[in-house]
């Protein structure tokens, strides 16, 4: 089988507590041929996060650290998750919260699941001919459950589930895939190998540049990337 379809996802959330929730999620896919490149369609969707709108004079603008610690404060959200990550990246936090041509943000979950549904029907639905679709995240057991707490409350079907009949294999770490490429053990002790084999035999592999910001669709676009290169070098060796 050397032609088959890359799903990769990636969640951000407000935190892991109970009032916590997943408020964006990045999608990419592409068909993988070892041969040659084929387009990749990558897509964000947010759902808006319940922060008052803040204006200047009348104009929209970004919202402060302080803005946003309150709505955690307010909404019970995860504050130590806000101290340690968010408030040093409120410029993600307020960019997840515009529109642009790669993004759907919506004031709701429902809305963002029926968008998240169209863009994986249409995804099976670009290539009729193929029927293996492999899905690569960083964390299996946290995106799934992140991505399908927007699907399934919302009336859809789980992320592993193909929307088609097609066959989606229960998912993959590229982490795990890449160790395994190079037999590197398990254990803190050999993460520096792991580290070198990933920075050093696998990146100069990736067929396109990459970004790694913490903004969904450019976290996911990178482990798409990433698997294919994986996937070349385990064609070569």
């Amino acid at each position: 089988m050397d032609n088959f379809i890359i799903l990769a996802i990636d969640t951000e959330r407000t935190g892991d507590g109970p009032c916590d929730e997943t408020f964006s999620v990045g999608l990419a896919y592409s068909l993988y041929y070892k041969d040659k490149k084929h387009p990749i369609v990558r897509k964000r969707f947010t759902v808006r996060l319940p922060l008052a709108a803040t204006y200047d004079n009348g104009k929209p603008r970004d919202a402060s650290l302080l803005e946003w610690k309150d709505m955690w404060l307010r909404w019970k959200f995860d504050m130590q998750c806000f101290d340690e990550f968010w408030s040093k990246n409120i410029g993600i936090l307020n960019e997840l919260h515009k529109n642009n041509d790669s993004h759907f943000l919506r004031d709701s979950a429902a809305a963002v699941a029926q968008d998240i549904e169209l863009f994986l029907c249409q995804m099976e639905a670009s290539f009729p001919e193929h029927t293996d679709i492999v899905l690569v995240t960083n964390n299996v057991g946290m995106d799934v459950k992140c991505i399908d707490s927007i699907l399934v409350p919302n009336g859809r079907r789980p992320i592993l589930y193909s929307r088609t009949g097609k066959w989606l294999r229960g998912g993959i770490e590229i982490d795990s895939y890449i160790r395994g490429l190079d037999r590197i053990p398990l254990g803190k002790e050999h993460a520096a190998a792991m580290r070198l084999f990933k920075e050093t035999i696998i990146g100069p592999l990736k067929r396109e540049k990459t970004v790694h910001s913490h903004l969904p669709d450019d976290d996911a676009h990178e482990l798409l990337i990433l698997t294919i290169a994986a996937n070349d070098y385990a064609f070569q060796n």
